[in-house]
């Protein structure tokens, strides 16, 4: 929680291999992410993006 992870981070973490494409692949995810916790939690924004670093989850 309240950690910045940035879209290469997350993505190596994710797929285990070093980040070679777009951070656009992490960016799609990411809004999938964000529909399913909002529709599961009323409305809940969890996941926040940091402009020019990465993504966080609000805890």
């Amino acid at each position: 929680p309240n950690r910045v992870f940035s879209a290469e981070e997350i993505f190596e973490r994710v797929w285990q291999q070093e980040s070679i494409v777009s951070a656009k692949t992490v960016m799609g995810h990411v809004s999938h992410l964000r529909d399913k916790i909002q529709k599961a939690t009323g409305g809940e924004d969890v996941i926040q993006t940091v402009w020019g670093v990465g993504y966080k989850v609000e805890a």
